[in-house]
């Protein structure tokens, strides 16, 4: 009985130590030519969350590219995307500043990223200009799924659209499955004729 608890006690450290250093990871390219648009979000303070479809000088700059609409997250405001569990996700990110920041729950806890990490990672000036427009994409860490993400800003603002979340290998998986159930069943049914 003692070496099946220290066995399960072991395993248990061991899948903590595994989701312990897995982190999101992310990747950067330049705008494409997909539509964009705003996401569906969710804000504590809808006065300091809201849909645009133009720049107002000193108030929200549009991200560069074809932008139907954009999120605006204002001064000391902030917008939660509920991703509901998904491997990765992308985003339109219009004027990246040093005041903007993102926070990403995942299945094993919270972490926040701020402009100044963005500039780090990528060589990015975040310096609130358009014309640094760029698409990122978050990737969830070893063990992890993406539950949400949540953007916030203590300058101007914060502007986004979203592009289409990467397919899911599951959901792939699952429809040749049902195509090929659906074949076998028409085979099946034209051989007994």
């Amino acid at each position: 009985m003692k070496t099946l608890a220290r066995f399960a006690c072991a395993l248990l450290v061991a899948v903590q130590a595994l989701h312990a250093g897995a982190s999101p990871s992310f990747s950067e390219a330049a705008v494409g030519s997909q539509l964009y648009s705003a996401p569906i979000f969710s804000t504590a303070t809808s006065t300091l969350a809201s849909v645009e479809s133009d720049s107002v000088l000193n108030l929200r700059l549009a991200p560069l590219g074809s932008v139907s609409s954009f999120l605006v997250v204002g001064p000391n405001g902030s917008a939660t995307i509920d991703l509901g569990g998904v491997s990765s996700f992308s985003f339109l990110w219009g004027s990246p500043d040093l005041f903007n920041s993102l926070s990403i729950a995942t299945s094993t806890g919270i972490e926040t990223f701020s402009g100044l990490d963005f500039q780090s990672m990528f060589g990015l000036a975040a310096n609130g200009s358009n014309a640094n427009t760029r698409v990122f994409s978050i990737f969830a860490g070893a063990g992890q799924l993406l539950d949400g993400v949540t953007f916030d800003s203590s300058g101007i603002a914060f502007e986004l659209a979203v592009v289409s979340p990467l397919a899911e290998p599951q959901a792939h998986a699952l429809m040749l499955a049902g195509l090929l159930i659906v074949i076998y069943l028409g085979w099946r049914a034209g051989s007994r004729d």
